[in-house]
C-alpha cells in the first residue's frame, strides 16, 4: 500500500481549514519571535539563579575586556591587578555583553575542576 494514496480524514481536514496558510514571511517572523522568546527565558534564569560578581567594567559592549586585554603589553599583570582589586574570583565582560568567571586561586580552581568531568582528565 502506497501511504501517498492513503485517504486523510474528514475531521483533520476540518481542523486544517482553521488555520491560515503561512507565508515564508510570517514563519520567519515566527521562528525569530520563538528564538528571542527563549533566549529571554535563558538569561532571566541566569539573572535570577547567580550571584553577581565583581569584576572590570565593560568598556566596550562589542569587544567587553577583551580588547583591552589583547592590547595591554603584559597580561598576567593585568589579570594579577585584577584579582588584587576583586579578589581571586571575579567575573570579566567578553563580547557581545556576556561575562566569564576567572578563578584566580588554586585552591578554587582543583576543586572547579575535581567536579567537572567534562574538561578535564584526571
Amino acid at each position: 500500500m502506497n501511504i501517498l494514496s492513503t485517504k486523510v480524514p474528514e475531521s483533520i481536514l476540518k481542523i486544517l481549514d482553521h488555520f491560515p496558510q503561512l507565508s515564508t514571511l510570517n514563519a520567519v517572523v515566527a521562528c525569530t519571535a520563538a528564538f528571542a522568546f527563549l533566549k529571554l527565558i535563558c538569561m532571566s534564569r541566569r539573572w535570577v539563579h547567580t550571584y553577581r560578581l565583581r569584576g572590570p567594567p565593560n568598556p566596550n559592549v562589542i569587544y567587553g575586556a577583551g580588547k583591552i586585554v589583547l592590547e595591554g603589553n603584559d597580561q598576567g599583570t593585568m589579570y594579577e591587578s585584577w584579582a588584587k582589586e576583586y579578589g581571586a574570583i571575579f567575573e570579566m565582560p567578553i563580547t557581545l555583553g556576556s561575562h566569564r568567571i576567572v578563578l584566580y586561586d588554586l585552591k578554587a580552581l582543583a576543586h572547579f575542576h575535581s567536579k567537572d568531568m567534562w574538561t578535564y582528565i584526571h
